[in-house]
């Protein structure tokens, strides 16, 4: 997009088809500086998109619906923002209602574990993963996220460390292990067999899953027709019913309409209820803080931070995040404070600690330089004063 902001045409059309997709918010709000500095120059721009904040700087919104396939395809509005949120479609209830925020906390007895582990641009990462939890895996672009993701399921072993990951796996992102010349139908019945199942299994799901996915009659056409949210739809549909261990969900649900990610994500909160243990990519805080038990922040292929504080972590990504772009050399800094319980076997009492970054060895050199001298000025001190 930044390459039309040199050119010298004027009273173009420029379209741009899910353009926020993988955008941290702040990118987000750069992108609408784009877009603005492209109207400015006499240009039109249309774009298809369903984040709220892209939703909200549009000076005419045209809403789809009333729902995906069969369903769509029909105008159920035209207005402004303020319009839509008044309105009663499907979109606007989506965009006026406020999300929750997810205030339990579960206490894990075991983890998935990958240790010292390096692919690509993935560097000594060690992470423990709360098994029958969701965490949410986060970072700016090319990260590390989705090598992080592929090591976790052992889609590719990794050049260095050890994955110690049990139980069958899945991953759902847009597009994968589908194949575009196939019709929907046809994908549904090549993935389900790839996954193990028998030909009456396969047969007894395809109901449950063409309904889950919403895509009506438009199983039976190729999927190269697809949009990349209805690829997205079928994906998801389709693994959800292969009843994984563990199941990463790689930015699937940051394309596609907003109503059905959350649909998505309720799901996912259950199988984390069922057994199950779930990895979700995503830059979508408030999808993060609504569902997630457990937050890793990546940045330039090492683990930043590993918590369960969402709101500490959060917080001071989107702070790194705003001073990257005024310094590309920034650091991310993450400073862990967090609660832990232990228990005394013998005298059966609960001790609280507070664990902080570690003090660095450089430092502890210092303190102890300083008291050794301490230590000399008071021996001399003392021994001086005796002998005169």
């Amino acid at each position: 997009m930044t390459k039309h902001l040199t050119s010298a045409l004027a009273d173009v059309l420029y379209i741009f088809d899910e353009p926020s997709v993988g955008l941290h918010p702040e990118d987000i709000l750069g992108m609408t500086t784009i877009i603005e500095g492209l109207k400015r120059k006499g240009n039109t721009v249309i774009l298809v998109n369903h984040d709220p904040d892209i939703i909200k700087i549009s000076d005419h919104i045209i809403d789809i619906g009333k729902g995906a396939s069969i369903n769509g395809g029909r105008i159920t509005f035209e207005g402004t923002y303020q319009g839509l949120l008044e309105s009663n479609t499907l979109t606007g209830k989506t965009q006026s209602r406020s999300h929750f925020i997810n205030t339990e906390k579960k206490i894990f007895s075991s983890y998935y574990t990958l240790e010292h582990a390096s692919l690509h641009n993935v560097i000594e990462a060690s992470i423990k993963l709360p098994k029958n939890g969701l965490t949410v895996v986060t970072g700016v672009a090319g990260s590390g996220k989705s090598t992080l993701a592929n090591l976790m399921i052992e889609a590719t072993a990794p050049t260095k460390g050890q994955v110690t990951v049990n139980g069958h796996l899945e991953l759902i992102a847009i597009g994968v292990g589908l194949n575009g010349e196939l019709t929907g139908i046809e994908n549904i019945k090549q993935k389900c067999f790839m996954m193990g199942m028998s030909k009456k299994q396969i047969e007894k799901i395809i109901p449950d899953i063409i309904e889950f996915s919403e895509l009506g009659e438009f199983i039976y056409q190729p999927i190269k027709k697809y949009s990349s949210g209805m690829k997205s739809r079928l994906g998801f549909a389709i693994s959800i019913q292969a009843d994984p261990d563990v199941l990463v969900v790689d930015e699937a649900l940051s394309v596609g309409d907003r109503a059905f990610a959350d649909k998505c994500l309720k799901v996912i909160q259950k199988l984390t209820k069922t057994d199950k243990t779930v990895i979700f990519v995503s830059h979508s805080n408030g999808q993060i803080k609504q569902f997630c038990d457990h937050i890793i922040w990546l940045d330039r292929g090492k683990v930043v931070a590993d918590s369960r504080e969402l709101d500490a972590v959060l917080g001071a990504y989107d702070k790194y995040v705003v001073e990257k772009k005024k310094n590309k050399d920034a650091i991310p800094v993450y400073v862990e404070q967090k609660v832990e319980v232990l228990q005394d076997e013998q005298q059966d009492t609960v001790a609280v600690t507070m664990s902080r970054t570690h003090v660095s060895h450089s430092v502890l050199a210092k303190i102890l330089v300083v008291l050794t001298l301490l230590l000399l000025f008071l021996a001399g001190f003392i021994i001086g004063f005796f002998i005169f």
